[in-house]
């Protein structure tokens, strides 16, 4: 098994590849080992001292590293754990996923509150009008990493890079927004909920 890796505009972060799939579908994001108790795989790499956060999407693994620690043997052991993971044939998320998606889990627990006050305001302001004739929502759930976490409804999930944008115009801390859809894992094709998605 051959794991590429590859730089990310943040010098804390840095994507394996472990050339099969991670995710069925969508992203799965653990801030800590508490929110890594779904996934045997983000469980591994948070036994690494010095992993800050995991990200995990269709075919990559994203590990943000804490500041005080380097690449140099963080990456070593990311890519054993990594390699462990897929020899031992273990899931990547647990089938029988229960995944705690309130304001409180999916919010960095040092937020700026009055980034976040912003963030809603806006949303009352400027999102929420805008969607009001297309029949769409966008409620905040959650801000972490930089990261607006929104449950976008209806034509708003249409309209999450349009959102992005304005949100990013108005308030300069944050990096984008998520769908917080995304975050939830959808069923492999291959699991019993999957194979009855497929007969449908």
């Amino acid at each position: 098994m051959f794991i590429q890796t590859e730089a990310t505009p943040n010098p804390a972060q840095m994507k394996f590849l472990p050339g099969q799939p991670v995710m069925p579908s969508g992203v799965a994001y653990f801030s800590n080992e508490i929110t890594a108790e779904r996934s045997p795989l983000a469980q591994r790499l948070f036994a690494i001292e010095g992993v800050a956060s995991i990200s995990l999407d269709k075919d990559s693994i994203t590990v943000t590293k804490a500041d005080k620690w380097d690449w140099q043997a963080l990456k070593t052991l990311a890519l054993a754990a990594i390699m462990n993971h897929y020899t031992a044939g273990d899931e990547v998320i647990l089938e029988n996923d229960t995944t705690d998606l309130s304001e409180a889990a999916l919010t960095d627990p040092d937020a700026d509150v009055e980034v976040i006050a912003n963030i809603k305001d806006l949303l009352d302001s400027h999102v929420t009008p805008a969607l009001a004739d297309g029949n769409g929502t966008a409620v905040y759930r959650g801000y972490r990493d930089g990261m607006v976490i929104l449950e976008l409804t209806g034509a708003a999930k249409n309209l999450r890079h349009n959102i992005e944008e304005m949100m990013r115009h108005y308030l300069h801390e944050i990096d984008g927004v998520m769908d917080l859809d995304d975050m939830t894992p959808k069923p492999g094709l291959e699991t019993e909920e999957g194979r009855a998605i497929r007969r449908l």
